[in-house]
């Protein structure tokens, strides 16, 4: 089986993740922690000026515009290869202020259906991704993502000597 060749580290934003990386301090990862955004996610925020400035309504309400990302591609219900979760392979990439980071360390075993490629013009930043796209539906997925999540924590207390 493949394993991480080196130490990465999946930043969640603390607005998605309110109580941190962790379930179960040090022993049960979040809940879809390595998940990103597998379906389309949307979420609404204030309107902004080329200027950076709020834009107000004629009677002063926020004018509020939807956004929205997926990081996976999926075609005809299977999952792409050169789409996936980001990481980086340094604790802090994104800063703190909005983010915890959960730590997959070098050496961890990764499902048979998923790697992990460097990608885009940052040396440091990679992502998660399926091997072979079009074998691997959402839900095969995200079972093999929690895996590796639930493998990270083996590989941390293994590296702690706590097993």
């Amino acid at each position: 089986m493949a394993t991480l060749d080196k130490d990465y580290y999946r930043a969640a934003n603390k607005g998605q993740f309110k109580k941190g990386v962790w379930a179960v301090d040090g022993e049960e990862p979040a809940a879809g922690i390595l998940h990103g955004d597998i379906e389309r996610r949307y979420w609404t925020v204030a309107k902004r000026n080329r200027a950076g400035e709020i834009v107000k309504d004629k009677h002063g309400k926020t004018v509020r515009e939807t956004r929205s990302r997926q990081d996976w591609s999926i075609t005809d219900g299977q999952m792409d290869t050169g789409s996936g979760t980001s990481l980086h392979d340094y604790e802090g990439a994104l800063g703190y202020r909005s983010w915890n980071y959960f730590q997959m360390p070098e050496g961890t075993t990764l499902p048979a259906c998923l790697q992990v490629v460097q990608r885009g013009s940052d040396p440091h930043h990679y992502q998660i991704e399926v091997l072979t796209g079009g074998t691997v539906s959402p839900v095969t997925l995200r079972g093999a993502l929690d895996n590796l999540a639930r493998n990270c924590v083996v590989r941390q207390k293994q590296l702690a000597g706590t097993i």
